[in-house]
């Protein structure tokens, strides 16, 4: 999952070089990505704790974060 929000710089510059980068394309072939606006999810966001944006969480199968990444 990656927090982030449109006023966000850095987000945009993870979704567009980061993320769109053919290593982590690759990758995602493997997982479930979803992209969620703190703006517009504000509980799942205070779920998640994604005070800092950017934030990648890596959930489990039952949706447990099990690895977060902020900035």
């Amino acid at each position: 999952v990656v927090f982030g929000a449109t006023w966000c710089g850095w987000c945009g510059k993870l979704k567009s070089e980061s993320l769109a980068s053919e290593p982590v394309l690759k990758l995602g072939e493997r997982f479930v990505w979803l992209e969620i606006d703190v703006d517009d999810e504000p509980e799942l966001a205070a779920r998640f704790r994604a005070r800092s944006l950017p934030k990648i969480s890596i959930l489990n199968a039952s949706g447990v974060e099990i690895a977060s990444h902020t900035g």
